[in-house]
């Protein structure tokens, strides 16, 4: 009987879980009762007296990996456990397959205290999880334990509203980017040596970009002017002052694959496809291939990360080619004259780094308590800066990085480095420093860049969808039609841009589109977005 009771407590739940393992073999079933989430106690100060060791499980990012196979092992981590108290077991999926493991974390019914995933995002969202016993709803926990993150959520309005269901209820320790300048990092890349040789500034406007590219293939004998990997490749149509994506326009929300503009960028591209502008690759072209066009003449312009590529590249080439150097630049105006409204901003609240707490958290009080942790002048400076006096020291009260990060003596990066004492260069529950990029980025031309790509900040808010969340009972069908949309979409236009597909067949992709669901989905978000707003 107690199994037959746990089935039909958990039946909404398999059922979601079900539908997004349709197709794979990984799910084997479910079952385990819920237990207490509230221990009743009323913890004080840092650092807590407790006997309990709570289970935290999260994807281990590769600035991590690279030195480490557990979290745990870190200094941050040991540091961690020091300031609060608190002892934490940490688990990790294996790379890669971060998105099969949750799925059948879920479907067991076995969970640990808290996971770190995109809730925002899972299948039946947020409140489905809450509603099917996955996770718990965290106002009274917040109000009882949190007292840092609530004044902060408090002070920030616009922030408290993105933690929050339709429905009003808070569902995870957010990670949060406190500042535009850390809501970008990536852009357009290109070669300035080659722009000085040839007497030409940064391009502005589309006509600019085509005319330096048009240039590097004449005078600089690029073979694939503009090279794109496919992490990439959407920022083509970022070119031309649109995007495949949703956005919103005077509150409607529109996709914009389906919208006129679209057509209008294909055909650009397809010219510049066939002009030899474009890698006649990039399909292909992976970010290996790129980093390889760049350093070796092959492109002059690509689209690349401010720490990843062009601070990787520039430091690779500095004692091979002293003339060698790259420049940042913003992607094009639009036709009106104003700045661009599709560059690759992140949202301030990052989903996929934030942490909900179970309901098998054998101690729901004590997870919140160590969570808030994060958001207190303490958590705050070791999760941004590590240790003091060996990760950072203060300078005219400016937390500055030493040369253990910055210049390591074992050869590792400054991600790598960063990363065995603090959070700040991937993500989790605290809320990131603008000084951690204003120093993670220490070349001018990578300052110079973050500037350059930090222009369009305005202009792509005002038409960037926020963070929405798509019902449990819109959830399944959304995703099963978004997904077939995004796959047909992403076909097609590849096939408009190479020359495969002639422009007489735009109308029957418009048309498929729609027997696809596009209005649907169109929708779905119109319905979602018009929550969020009213929350």
């Amino acid at each position: 009987m107690k199994g037959l009771d746990i089935m039909k407590k958990r039946k909404a739940v398999v059922f979601l879980i079900c539908t997004a393992l349709a197709s794979s073999t990984l799910f084997s079933g479910c079952g385990k009762s819920n237990k207490s989430v509230s221990s009743g106690k009323d913890y004080g100060d840092y650092p807590i007296s407790t006997n309990v060791t709570l289970e935290f499980w999260s994807a281990l990012d590769p600035n991590v990996s690279a030195n480490y196979t557990n979290l745990g092992d870190t200094e941050f981590a040991k540091k961690l456990e020091e300031l609060t108290g608190v002892k934490v077991k940490y688990t990790h999926p294996a790379a890669g397959q971060e998105y099969e493991n949750f799925s059948i974390l879920i479907a067991s019914g076995d969970y640990p205290d808290m996971v770190q995933y995109d809730w925002k995002n899972a299948v039946g969202g947020p409140e489905g999880m809450i509603n099917n016993e996955v996770i718990v709803p965290l106002n009274d926990l917040m109000d009882k334990n949190a007292p840092n993150l609530k004044k902060y959520l408090g002070e920030n309005p616009d922030i408290d509203r993105r933690i929050k269901t339709d429905n009003g209820n808070y569902y995870v320790f957010p990670f949060i980017r406190s500042d535009k300048s850390l809501l970008i990092s990536q852009g357009p890349i290109f070669r300035k040596d080659w722009l000085d040789d040839l007497g030409l500034s940064a391009p502005q406007t589309i006509e600019e970009w085509e005319n330096v590219l048009t240039a590097f293939r004449d005078k600089k004998g690029a073979q694939a002017p503009l090279s794109v990997s496919p992490s990439t490749s959407k920022f083509l149509y970022f070119i031309f002052n649109t995007t495949p994506d949703f956005y919103v326009q005077d509150g409607k929300v529109k996709l914009g694959c389906a919208e006129p503009e679209f057509k209008e960028a294909l055909i650009r591209l397809n010219k510049w496809f066939a002009d030899g502008l474009i890698d006649k690759n990039y399909i292909s072209t992976d970010s290996s291939m790129n980093t390889y066009n760049i350093l070796n003449g092959v492109s002059g312009a690509t689209f690349g990360g401010g720490g990843a590529d062009l601070g990787k590249w520039l430091n690779s080439m500095k004692d091979k080619d002293a003339k060698f150097d790259l420049v940042g630049v913003k992607f094009p105006k639009a036709a009106n004259g104003s700045e661009n409204s599709f560059a690759p901003f992140n949202d301030f609240y990052a989903s996929h780094g934030s942490v909900a707490i179970t309901t098998n958290c054998k101690d729901a009080d004590l997870a919140a308590k160590w969570l808030d942790f994060g958001y207190s002048e303490a958590g705050h400076m070791l999760n941004n800066f590590g240790i003091e006096g060996t990760s950072y020291t203060m300078k005219d009260n400016y937390p500055t990085y030493t040369e253990t990060v910055t210049k390591n003596s074992e050869g590792l990066s400054f991600g790598q480095a960063l990363s065995k004492y603090t959070r700040a260069a991937f993500c989790g529950p605290f809320i990131q420093d603008k000084r951690y990029i204003e120093q993670y980025y220490s070349l001018d031309q990578q300052k110079k860049a973050l500037e350059q790509w930090s222009v369009s900040y305005d202009e792509t808010f005002k038409k960037k969808l926020p963070p929405t969340i798509i019902s449990g009972d819109d959830s399944s069908d959304y995703a099963s039609w978004y997904n077939e949309i995004v796959k047909y979409r992403n076909e097609t236009v590849a096939a408009f841009i190479t020359g495969v597909k002639p422009f007489s067949e735009y109308d029957e992709y418009l048309n498929t589109l729609k027997q696809l669901k596009s209005d649907k989905v169109i929708e779905i978000q119109q319905k979602a977005y018009d929550k969020y707003m009213s929350r």
